[in-house]
């Protein structure tokens, strides 16, 4: 074996090595899925808030979101939660938020259609949508009281995942957490 065989030999054995981990690692991980658990909202819009923001006069819509976004995780108030750090996007933001050893993403984003002018979303680390915890419903009451303790917004409407691209979504609730989901 010459000296390019040394070379390539192993780096070879090292991709195979590296994929082969990756998708042992996949295999235990749930799949991914476009749908809430039973009884549970992730999807929140609501009406309001621009003055928040110190973004009203600025009419690109690309910077809305981010004073809004921040007013509203300074409302989070649960035991042992912690809001990581805002990170800026196009048309809103997005923070991580630690609960009971599981972290989930918060999203806030500009959707502009009145009464449903921002769209807030929760994702979890694990691959999209939520899996069903203790964690994540305390999450999402304390989300929806935190949305509520802020004078400025209106019209708080919780959706399903699965519904908010579709036609059902004029079929909100006014909580995250819902009972008469739960298919027996």
């Amino acid at each position: 074996m010459g000296f390019i065989g040394l070379v390539i030999a192993p780096l070879v054995a090292t991709l195979i090595l590296v994929v082969g981990l990756a998708l042992w690692r996949t295999r235990a991980l749930p799949p991914r899925t476009a749908a809430d658990p039973p009884g549970v909202r992730t999807f929140v819009t609501f009406a309001g808030g621009r003055e928040l923001d110190g973004t009203s006069g600025d009419e690109n819509p690309a910077t809305w979101g981010r004073g809004l976004f921040k007013t509203i995780l300074d409302q989070l108030n649960a035991p042992d939660l912690a809001a990581g750090p805002v990170d800026d996007e196009d048309y809103g933001a997005s923070a991580p938020v630690d609960l009971d050893g599981e972290r989930h993403h918060i999203h806030l984003g500009y959707v502009g259609d009145d009464p449903e002018e921002w769209l807030l979303s929760v994702e979890t680390e694990r691959r999209g949508s939520p899996h069903d915890s203790p964690a994540l419903r305390r999450a999402l009451v304390a989300l929806d009281a935190a949305l509520r303790a802020v004078p400025a917004l209106r019209e708080v409407r919780w959706h399903r995942r699965e519904s908010w691209s579709t036609s059902e979504v004029a079929a909100w609730r006014p909580s995250p957490i819902e009972d008469d989901d739960i298919e027996e």
